[in-house]
């Protein structure tokens, strides 16, 4: 975080494939006052897009083109760091492609190094397109992995997903179901609960977090007659975190623990794989949900939602999500803050 403790975060936001919804949703976002006197913004991408953007949506948005190098920012405008990388003719909206891959990936980078050198104290990323970046050489999984990568950190991260009711931290991502049980190991799972105990104090200001870890298996093993990667992984892991001083369960059934969760008995929970955390999170409210990467230098946010390229064109998407994204950006930075001062 820059040195200053301003009260006031800076927070850079990524317009992602800007063939899909995620320039819409900043914008629309970024017209409402009472949301700007919370922070100074930052738009990484592209004037033609915004531009583009403008004549669409038919609001004005007051814009101060920062610079790419002697960054200048002002309070009272949007501050618009140009990449000149694309234009609205090299793409088509609702259709991703090698431009906008290419576009989408250089908005992280700069994003990133802004992040890393102070500039910023926050980053919201807008909704990338994996297949098509995929196909133009970008090897990793999400947002997540990237910015970990970029940010020199190779396993001590994670992905939480978070929402007013719940909020859920991924012990496997983006992979195949077949390959979660060999992922699995104590110490991964170890350093997620410290990383999640940790985080959540840190940022969220929940001084004794209660963390709630969930089962691989049906009825958490059955003792061992559905799998035993509960007795051999997950309960081994949960008993040193406890003895670190950390309120985690042992390995219980996901079946009925989310319902416990929802109703405030635990502050968050530790899922195996991408679906066990992501359905009851989504079914308990999208537009609020946000993604979040814990263990980075700066605090990171995105919506919960994908690119939308079937909506794209209509210019009808509803920017809930990133407001949500953005607003918890500013809630974690003054809960970090405020832990700052207090030690």
């Amino acid at each position: 975080m820059r040195t200053s403790l301003s009260n006031n975060p800076v927070i850079a936001i990524t317009l992602g494939d800007v063939s899909g919804v995620g320039p819409e949703i900043t914008y629309r976002a970024l017209l409402d006052k009472s949301l700007r006197r919370k922070a100074t913004f930052v738009v990484v991408g592209a004037l033609d897009v915004i531009r583009h953007l403008k004549r669409r949506i038919k609001k004005d948005l007051k814009l101060n083109i920062a610079g790419t190098k002697n960054y200048s920012f002002i309070k009272d405008a949007v501050n618009l760091i140009d990449l000149s990388n694309i234009s609205s003719s090299d793409y088509k909206i609702g259709f991703p492609n090698k431009n906008t891959a290419l576009a989408s990936k250089q908005y992280i980078d700069e994003a990133v190094r802004l992040a890393k050198s102070g500039k910023v104290d926050c980053i919201v990323t807008s909704p990338i397109h994996k297949e098509s970046m995929n196909k133009v050489g970008f090897k990793f999984p999400g947002h997540t992995e990237y910015i970990a990568y970029l940010c020199g950190i190779e396993n001590n991260f994670a992905m939480m997903m978070a929402s007013e009711r719940l909020k859920t931290i991924l012990i496997t991502t983006h992979v195949p179901l077949g390959d979660v049980p060999r992922l699995i190991k104590e110490g991964v799972v170890l350093e997620k609960i410290k990383l999640a105990h940790i985080f959540l104090r840190s940022y969220f200001g929940i001084d004794k977090p209660r963390i709630a870890l969930c089962a691989l298996n049906p009825h958490s093993g059955e003792g061992g007659i559905f799998g035993l990667e509960e007795k051999e992984v997950l309960l081994p892991a949960s008993k040193k975190a406890r003895r670190a001083g950390i309120d985690i369960t042992p390995p219980l059934a996901s079946d009925s623990l989310f319902a416990k969760i929802y109703r405030g008995d635990y502050d968050a929970a530790i899922c195996m794989y991408h679906d066990q955390a992501m359905i009851p999170i989504k079914m308990f409210g999208l537009n609020n949900t946000v993604n979040i990467t814990l263990g980075l230098p700066f605090i990171r946010t995105s919506p919960a939602h994908g690119t939308a390229h079937d909506i794209a064109d209509k210019f009808t998407a509803d920017e809930s999500s990133m407001r949500s994204a953005i607003e918890l950006a500013i809630s974690m930075y003054k809960n970090r803050l405020r832990g700052s001062f207090e030690s």
